[in-house]
């Protein structure tokens, strides 16, 4: 599959038109953490994002998803993020923290998520996680119910271009080529609005041994460069899921990462209504 022609625009830093931009959302969900948890669970470094965003009819994707979807401009959407996640820790266990963690303190990630929303608060619902750590693998939906699955993944960057492919075990294909431009470029209100509603989220929303949970994180804003793609292979999320053919492509992001990233506990949800 080849991606339609987008013109390279830079997201310094995001602005909706309502006027919250990127540091105060950023900004609002760390109160909230610190008032919630007062210190994270884990801390993580995620690094060298591409994140690839599709359209799609939400009375198609709605029965695939436990949540209200959350919509924007009349779509909902799903999107594919490929990262590294680097210097996991516990906060609260220094020490022990570097020996504890080591077996799946570093590696690579391939996300399907979608847009959610309960209770007014909105959030994302990871759809599949597709990961190069086996125990990580075991890891994941144990503690926050993460739809985890085992893939060959291998990123590539350097200046001006990401390059990432995944390979799941059995079958289907994730590949990306493209490239992004440096800071500077101004956005459209459009685009602005776009991106705040994808990327200023701080819930993530899923479901542990049949019964819903919240997890919240909290990170610096992001810093964005719009991407063109080049060359897209999405069979890997085409043959597990019969609706991906209703998706379509809209746009493209890159991000060198987020750091120290604060990551909560999960929370059942009461009262939990689908």
């Amino acid at each position: 599959m080849r991606a339609p022609e987008a013109t390279p625009v830079t997201l310094a830093r995001m602005h909706s038109p309502q006027g919250l931009d990127g540091g105060e959302a950023s900004a609002a969900a760390r109160v909230r953490f610190e008032a919630r948890y007062g210190r994270p669970l884990f801390c993580a470094d995620w690094e060298y994002f591409a994140l690839l965003h599709f359209e799609i009819d939400p009375a198609v994707l709605q029965p695939h998803v436990p949540f209200k979807l959350d919509l924007h401009a009349g779509k909902a959407w799903v999107s594919l993020v490929a990262f590294e996640q680097r210097n996991v820790r516990w906060p609260r266990l220094p020490r022990a923290s570097r020996l504890l963690t080591a077996p799946t303190t570093e590696h690579r990630f391939l996300n399907l998520r979608t847009y959610v929303t309960h209770r007014g608060e909105p959030g994302i619902h990871f759809l599949a996680e597709w990961v190069s750590n086996p125990l990580a693998r075991i890891l994941g939906p144990l503690l926050y119910g993460l739809p985890y699955r085992l893939a060959r993944l291998r990123y590539a960057f350097r200046e001006g271009c990401f390059d990432a492919s995944a390979h799941g075990v059995g079958r289907g294909r994730f590949a990306v080529q493209g490239v992004y431009d440096p800071p500077g470029a101004q956005v459209t209100v459009e685009e602005r609005a776009r991106a705040a509603f994808l990327l200023e989220r701080y819930t993530a929303f899923n479901v542990r041994f049949g019964k819903p949970v919240r997890f919240r994180i909290w990170h610096a804003p992001w810093e964005l460069a719009r991407m063109r793609i080049d060359a897209l292979d999405t069979s890997l999320p085409q043959r597990a899921y019969k609706w991906w053919d209703a998706a379509r492509f809209a746009c493209a992001q890159f991000s060198r990462g987020v750091f120290g990233v604060w990551i909560g506990p999960p929370e059942p949800l009461a009262g939990f209504r689908a």
